[in-house]
């Protein structure tokens, strides 16, 4: 009883030191908010046993990076990191003019968000899907480029401990969250027969996953959007919002449908499919190795 009521003093000592610091985030604009949420986030990361764990998977992922490369990205990453959280009271809220003008867009990604945004807004036969992506990054901003492209915009992700920040954190938000937990399946499935896509980041950190290669090791790879888009007939688009080399500006960028073959094995498929996602992950990774959460331990 004694330890329910501490955690829950904790939890509102965290909230009201959540609400103070977004709020300070808000006072100090885009720019300074973005830098000093870096600047923090590195000094207290690179002290964390959290650092390690980011040591040590970039070492077993990409072992042919040096010594001193190596320090310097997982520098930058935890920079990047405390950037989306300077950043997030702003890319929630931000207006299609003001993210066009610290977002890139290629010409190609312009087509496939139109084609999406026809598909989820035919009034008669609409159709939605599944959007992947990684926590490369701000996440944020390709899902802020969707809803304000028109396109009917879901994201799937795992509530905060803390119920009060969770709450507090989904004030911001203006897109329709689905929680992980017993219901988050069924809200999916919900969403897509109602011709929305929902975004989901392909996790290789999931308990009931199954084994596939993710840069030189089997990882526990969540294979449930193959599965999805299997059982419900839906398509599947990648896509990623990262930073561009000034870290104040970002790229969007959203793929064609992948290629879906049916074999009539159905885990044959499934595998094929979460293998694809995970080929993608880790090309998108080696690009912009600084800009991805390095600290799971994915390899555990």
């Amino acid at each position: 009883m004694a330890g329910k009521f501490l955690r829950q003093i904790r939890h509102i000592f965290e909230a009201l030191m959540a609400i103070l610091m977004l709020l300070i985030f808000r006072l100090i604009g885009f720019r300074v908010a973005s830098h000093l949420a870096g600047i923090i986030t590195r000094l207290i990361g690179k002290r964390h046993k959290a650092h390690r764990i980011a040591y040590g998977n970039m070492l077993r992922a990409m072992p042919e990076v040096g010594e001193i490369e190596r320090v310097k990205l997982l520098d930058k990453m935890w920079m990047s990191l405390g950037r989306i959280i300077g950043e997030y009271v702003y890319i929630c809220k931000m207006s299609k003019k003001s993210l066009a003008k610290r977002t890139l867009v290629t010409k190609e990604t312009v087509e496939n968000v139109k084609r999406m945004r026809e598909r989820s807004n035919d009034k008669k036969s609409p159709k939605g899907g599944i959007i992947f992506s990684g926590h490369i990054g701000n996440w944020d901003v390709g899902l802020r480029y969707l809803m304000l492209e028109g396109v009917k915009v879901n994201a799937f992700y795992r509530p905060l401990s803390n119920g009060y920040v969770d709450k507090i954190m989904s004030t911001f938000r203006q897109y329709k969250p689905i929680a992980k937990g017993r219901n988050g399946l069924k809200d999916i499935i919900s969403a897509i027969k109602r011709g929305e896509y929902v975004i989901i980041m392909a996790d290789q950190k999931v308990t009931d996953g199954e084994p596939v290669k993710f840069f030189h090791e089997d990882a526990k790879t969540t294979t449930s959007i193959a599965r999805i888009a299997l059982k419900y007939d839906v398509e599947i688009v990648s896509a990623r919002g990262y930073r561009t080399d000034d870290g104040l500006g970002f790229k969007f960028e959203a793929g064609r449908p992948l290629e879906i073959e049916r074999s009539g094995n159905l885990n044959k498929d499934v595998l094929k499919i979460t293998k694809t996602i995970n080929e993608t992950l880790e090309e998108w990774i080696r690009q912009v190795p600084s800009q991805w959460f390095w600290v799971h331990n994915r390899w555990k």
